[in-house]
């Protein structure tokens, strides 16, 4: 069994955090930024944030979406360090797949150099066999691209694969790549009918527990018993 993780909202409690990052160096730039656009961006790369924004918003021409990404990317670094934690029932998760000799991975539409600082900074690097991050890849979440480079590298199939993902785009991805998922969203967005398209949804990593993989990588019912 191979075990993925996003990192944002999922592994860390940063996703709050990233309006507020976005929104810090918007104001910093007197960039106009409504907050009801971000449930169209949540879960893609923050380089492919920013080009969407200066595509729809009304900004300079002149303006680079690129640079405009790596400040927020510093930010969101920043904050997260003095504002994040690990979400509840990871470390338990974690320490159960490491004891089990488990093979898992982060799979996180944030830059290479955010997700090691990160998990670094909380102590999470340890437990994880591999790192992607879609900066890699031509095309980012809901795109399958990142865990298609994630079964390749453990050449695992998706049928023994299980992703864990909070977002709607980060789902999408990997269910576009066969891989079976379990969403665990925002609580305000929990009943959102869209999460059905995951193998599963929980409220948090706390109700996610080694049998529960097991079964959701060999369901009852291929069970044959003599």
């Amino acid at each position: 069994m191979l075990v993925l993780f996003d990192m944002d909202g999922l592994l860390l409690d940063t996703e709050p955090l990233w309006a507020v990052a976005m929104q810090n160096i918007c104001d910093k730039y007197k960039l106009p930024l409504h907050s009801g656009i971000f449930k169209y961006t949540t879960g893609l790369r923050i380089d492919e944030v920013t080009a969407f924004w200066k595509e729809h918003l009304d900004w300079p021409s002149h303006l680079n979406s690129y640079d405009l990404a790596m400040e927020i990317v510093d930010e969101i670094i920043y904050l997260a360090k003095h504002k994040g934690k690990v979400m509840p029932g990871v470390l338990s998760l974690l320490e159960t797949l490491k004891k089990k000799n488990t093979q898992t991975a982060v799979v996180t539409s944030s830059p290479n150099r955010m997700m090691e600082d990160l998990l670094n900074h909380f102590d999470l690097i340890e437990y994880f066999d591999a790192f992607f991050s879609a900066e890699s890849v031509a095309f980012g979440k809901p795109h399958p691209a990142i865990y298609l480079e994630a079964l390749t590298h453990f050449n695992s199939s998706p049928f023994q694969t299980i992703a864990l993902e909070d977002s709607v785009n980060g789902m999408i991805s990997a269910r576009a790549a066969k891989i079976n998922t379990i969403v665990i969203p925002d609580i305000k967005k929990y009943e959102d009918p869209v999460f059905h398209l995951a193998n599963k949804k929980a409220k948090s990593m706390e109700d996610i527990h080694y049998e529960l993989l097991e079964k959701l990588i060999l369901p009852e019912v291929f069970v044959f018993k003599k």
